[in-house]
């Protein structure tokens, strides 16, 4: 019964109040996501997969991220296209076509600038048969018979965009991003429930201290409406191999793990709960990434996309 409640309360809060976005622990695997600037940051061909399933022990959120961009080198464009699906308590689904262009300029000798537009649209889902409603809440049995509250799945199509700035700093970068430029109106029920913009900073340096040997530090902050915030981590990578530790505030110890070589990345993380929920509650949550580059130009390693 507390864990229907959970979950209950989980996708009541994503159509009633104002909703959040995704968010993934791998930072940088989904970088279309991170910042639309980044399309094409790497010369040639590369496509990324990732999955997230977030609290399973309360089937709370699973999100597939999926992207293909195309750096020309020659003139310095990007161009790419997502896919993302997210399952909310296998009660409210959203469907995402995206497509992503940028620009990069050389400022000197190892300092690029790079600005980038993504625009999506989307189709949001919410199945209220599978939903808890008060008239099927006993006070003293609990859960008990089907609701007349109930109705049939209710789709709604929505056009999204976000901006964002990046700029390359020898061996590190730091960005800006804002999405949900225009704050598109997702309510199911006639009212607004506008989805907040999201605004990100992110950075972060690649130190080099002895042969194949990496470290590289990462922080990034999210504010959206009341939302806030901080990811603290850091990567090492020893040849091939890549390890990963970083805290999410008020949320989770994320742990991981991954092979690097010169045309595919698999990672693997692992957050353990730390907010008042609980860990035994939700279970945690499970992420897997994949990097795969392809096609001319796509050889040979890129400083920038090393970390998670």
């Amino acid at each position: 019964k507390m864990k229907k409640l959970v979950v209950l309360l989980l996708v009541v809060s994503s159509f009633v109040s104002t909703a959040q976005d995704p968010h993934f622990s791998q930072v940088y695997t989904s970088s279309m996501y991170l910042n639309p600037a980044l399309t094409g940051a790497l010369n040639g061909w590369v496509s990324n997969a990732q999955y997230r399933n977030q609290w399973p022990r309360i089937k709370g959120y699973r999100t597939v991220n999926l992207g293909l961009q195309k750096g020309l080198d020659s003139n310095k464009l990007g161009f790419g296209i997502t896919i993302l699906n997210d399952n909310a308590g296998n009660s409210i689904y959203t469907t995402a076509l995206g497509a992503n262009a940028a620009k990069r300029w050389d400022l000197g000798d190892a300092v690029e600038l790079g600005l980038g537009i993504g625009s999506q649209f989307y189709q949001k889902s919410v199945d209220f048969t599978s939903l808890t409603f008060g008239d099927m809440i006993d006070n003293k049995l609990g859960f008990i018979s089907d609701s007349t509250s109930k109705d049939n799945i209710s789709t709604i199509n929505l056009v999204n965009f976000s901006v964002g700035i990046d700029l390359k700093i020898f061996n590190g970068n730091v960005g800006f991003t804002t999405s949900n430029l225009f704050e598109p109106n997702e309510s199911f029920i006639g009212t607004t429930s506008k989805l907040p913009r999201r605004y990100t900073i992110y950075g972060k340096y690649e130190f080099n201290f002895a042969e194949n040997w990496f470290i590289t530090p990462l922080v990034k902050y999210e504010n959206q409406s009341s939302f806030d915030q901080a990811l603290f981590g850091g990567s090492t990578r020893y040849k091939f191999v890549l390890l990963f530790i970083g805290y999410r505030s008020e949320d989770a110890l994320i742990l991981g793990a991954g092979v690097n070589f010169e045309r595919i990345r698999f990672n693997y993380s692992f957050d353990v709960t730390t907010s008042r929920i609980g860990h035994n509650s939700t279970g945690g949550s499970h992420e897997v990434g994949f990097i795969f580059r392809f096609g001319g130009g796509a050889a040979g390693y890129d400083k920038m996309h090393f970390s998670f």
